[in-house]
């Protein structure tokens, strides 16, 4: 993981309310603002997004498919910053 994604991760965890982005936009910002290590361009991003999309729609015997869904896109997006 990156310096800067830790350190956003740790602001985010932050028991103080001013040391944590108040606000989705702010965070958005500042994630988007952190330097990816693989640039996706349209065509990569419509086909990272058909395959989420699939497997949000097939469940796993043991999970929920909204939970597999969601730790499937926070393991690419940490991945992808990394």
């Amino acid at each position: 993981m990156s310096e800067a994604l830790e350190s956003l991760l740790l602001a985010c965890l932050s028991k103080r309310p001013e040391g944590r982005p108040t606000t989705a936009g702010e965070l958005g910002k500042r994630l988007s603002d952190l330097p990816a290590r693989h640039e996706l361009g349209p065509d990569a991003l419509s086909e990272w997004w058909q395959r989420t999309r699939r497997l949000e729609a097939s469940p796993t015997p043991d999970r929920e498919p909204s939970v597999a869904s969601a730790s499937t896109v926070l393991n690419i997006e940490l991945d992808a910053r990394a």
